[in-house]
């Protein structure tokens, strides 16, 4: 239903990483390579990648547990 079948990360993970997306192809769009750069390079820094990624783990635990 909310296309998460073949995932195990979580919809707020999914959510967050969409955010970020956006945020960045809006960095993107900008038309003075001044600001952008400054911008890329803020996104950049403060981008914590493996934060993002929040594992249900309740789903994680039962795939483990199937492949013991």
């Amino acid at each position: 239903e909310k296309g998460l079948h073949n995932t195990i990360i979580t919809e707020e993970s999914l959510a967050l990483f969409t955010d970020k997306v956006k945020l960045w192809r809006n960095i993107e769009k900008m038309e003075d390579p001044i600001k952008k750069a400054q911008e890329e390079k803020r996104f950049l820094t403060n981008l914590h990648r493996a934060e993002y990624v929040i594992y249900n783990e309740e789903l994680k635990d039962k795939i483990l547990s199937f492949l013991d």
